[in-house]
């Protein structure tokens, strides 16, 4: 097998974490991606795009729970946090580097990719990192999700 393959290194990953079905999953969504540059675009959109939520919530988190009354009136506050500026550089890196990869790859494969593993990963590391609730339903949830993608990836 090529190391130069999306599915060379998804198959390491997954054998390494020992995940099973949900890799060949993805790794065969992958299919349409055909050159590990194109692999690594979609991948750094997609982990930007979820920094991008990690650091909004990370900034909300600092300045506590607001009305959307409240929000002109905090347009300062919030905007001179480090963590929401860090989360907005984070969407437009997303949205640059998404357009690089749909010059290269059709939409119907990027799109799904993009957001199917871009909600899982938000669920994980949020949990990971805030702490919010975790279950087996979400467990349930990632995997449904993931299925989806490697379905709308045939």
């Amino acid at each position: 097998m090529d190391a130069n393959t999306p599915k060379f290194w998804i198959d390491i990953a997954c054998n390494y974490l020992k995940l099973g079905k949900i890799c060949v999953a993805v790794s065969n969504s992958l299919r349409e991606i055909k050159t590990m540059s194109q692999w690594i675009l979609i991948l750094s959109a997609i982990l930007l795009n979820v920094c991008g939520h990690l650091f909004l919530k990370a900034g909300m988190n600092k300045i506590g729970a607001i009305s959307l009354d409240q929000l002109l009136s905090s347009f300062t506050s919030i905007f001179s946090t480090p963590f929401v500026l860090l989360g907005l550089f984070s969407y437009v890196s997303s949205v640059a580097m998404y357009m690089v990869v749909l010059s290269k790859v059709d939409v119907s494969y990027a799109y799904p990719l993009m957001m199917g593993l871009g909600y899982s990963l938000i669920v994980l590391f949020s949990w990971q990192i805030f702490g919010e609730p975790f279950s087996s339903f979400k467990w349930t949830g990632i995997a449904l999700v993931l299925a989806g993608v490697f379905l709308l990836g045939k």
